[in-house]
């Protein structure tokens, strides 16, 4: 084995020490063996050496300069020799000019743009100088891109259709705040000491007539109660109590009333007039030949003054009925198998087998909300859990559906072990209650939605 020279030996070691001061300044170790190597003219096997030998040293002094183990093992740069050789000694060799072609900018950068510009003026000028008024045969338009005009379209119609799901959102917050005057003066009349019904409607109906009447009847209707509850003469002190907290709850009855009418004629018929425009935008995309064979435009077939399928699916031509909505108007343009595949999927999600479903599902995700989180429900095993669940739902089946309700009666039942006929006999009239609740309306119009 040759030994390398006392004078090579001097410079690998100068080599080394200069690598470390540099590592020691902030260096990366690839970087700092490439420029010591670069000061001394090493060679491939003496950079092998020099990365060795810093590799070895970096790893005594880690070792060695601390008694914590984590400072030993800790991690930390080491030198590669084949990135330092390859950057040192690439395998390619680019020529002068390859280098040129990379780095150096194109001429066309530093031209200005001042010719493109002024013959795009030139042209503009030339162009407006010509009358097309008085030209024969003006030129053909361009054509545009359909594409863009049917997006354009679709853009418009969705619009017109978020223009009228705000305006029937308005009309949704007026009819909310009617019901909340309604359960305010509903609440008025169950408290003691509240003023005699017949007192509130003799004096409403000298300031607001018939409507007041009607609104006092329609209280009594909803809650019957309240005709008993409502009618006594005097208060417990033996004086006749303010008409002020009635009379004001009855006119602002009234006022909702009306506020909410008016909202909901402007959404009917702003209703109508976005689906009569979303008609006519949409038209154009609904002509056509339904057969390569026939290019007879789609409404000149037929018998003469017939009316299109799709408009007469939606109220004729020469009116539009009362709208669904702006989607609807849309979809009425869509072919029949579209249309049929459309309304299988809703029969399909309001069939009573998929509703069952969809009730097993949050039935069991209520129960699991119960076990992990009620502090008194998680006590239990869930084979409990489930048993006294089934006994409560065999009596009221309605109350799965009321999360707040089911909650109150398992904590009940899981405590006792039973429910008690007295709590019985109340879950047998809260499922009549909620059976009233969901029972489809009469076919009497109510005094909400009468006409003015």
């Amino acid at each position: 084995m040759k030994k390398i020279s006392k004078e090579t030996e001097e410079k690998l070691l100068s080599a080394v020490e200069k690598t470390a001061a540099l590592v020691g300044t902030g260096d990366d170790p690839n970087a700092a063996i490439i420029k010591a190597a670069g000061e001394i003219g090493a060679t491939p096997g003496q950079i092998a050496l020099l990365v060795h030998a810093f590799n070895t040293g970096r790893t005594t002094k880690q070792r060695t300069s601390s008694d914590d183990v984590f400072e030993k093992i800790a991690d930390f740069p080491l030198a590669d020799a084949a990135s330092i050789l390859e950057t040192l000694y690439p395998a390619e060799v680019k020529t002068a000019a390859a280098r040129q072609r990379e780095t150096a900018v194109s001429l066309e950068y530093s031209l200005p743009p001042d010719g493109l510009l002024a013959r795009k003026r030139a042209a503009d000028m030339r162009a407006r100088q010509v009358d097309w008024s008085m030209v024969a045969d003006p030129p053909p338009p361009y054509p545009g891109d359909p594409l863009a005009r049917v997006k354009r379209a679709a853009c418009t119609a969705e619009r017109e259709e978020r223009a009228v799901e705000e305006v029937r959102r308005q009309a949704s917050e007026a009819f909310d705040k009617m019901a909340a005057v309604f359960c305010d003066l509903t609440d008025y009349f169950r408290r003691p000491g509240c003023t005699p019904m017949p007192a509130v409607r003799e004096q409403a109906r000298l300031l607001h007539g018939g409507r007041a009447d009607a609104v006092l009847d329609q209280l009594t209707a909803v809650t019957p109660a309240l005709a008993k509850l409502a009618n006594h003469a005097m208060t417990p002190t033996g004086r006749e109590p303010a008409i002020g907290p009635a009379f004001e709850l009855v006119a602002a009855m009234i006022e909702n009333i009306d506020g909410y009418r008016a909202a909901r004629s402007r959404h009917e018929k702003m209703a109508a007039a976005a689906a009569a425009r979303v008609e006519e935008l949409l038209r154009p995309f609904a002509e056509g030949p339904t057969s390569a064979l026939d290019d007879t435009p789609f409404f000149s077939r037929g018998k003469a003054g017939a009316v299109p399928p799709w408009l007469a699916a939606i109220g004729g031509a020469a009116a539009v009925p009362a709208v669904k909505g702006v989607r609807d108007m849309a979809s009425s343009i869509m072919p029949a198998d579209q249309q049929a595949l459309t309304q299988s999927a809703m029969a399909d999600l309001s069939d009573p087998v998929h509703m069952g479903n969809l009730r097993h599902v949050g039935a069991q995700a209520m129960l699991q909300r119960f076990m992990q989180t009620d502090p008194v429900i998680s006590g239990y095993d869930p084979d409990d859990v489930s048993d006294a669940f089934n006994a409560v739902t065999q009596v009221s089946p309605r109350a799965a559906d009321q999360e707040m309700l089911m909650q109150a009666l398992l904590r009940k039942y899981l405590t006792q072990g039973q429910l008690d006929p007295f709590d019985t006999e109340q879950l047998l009239k809260m499922e009549l209650q909620l059976q009233e609740r969901d029972a489809p309306p009469s076919a009497s119009k109510s005094v909400l939605e009468s006409s003015a």
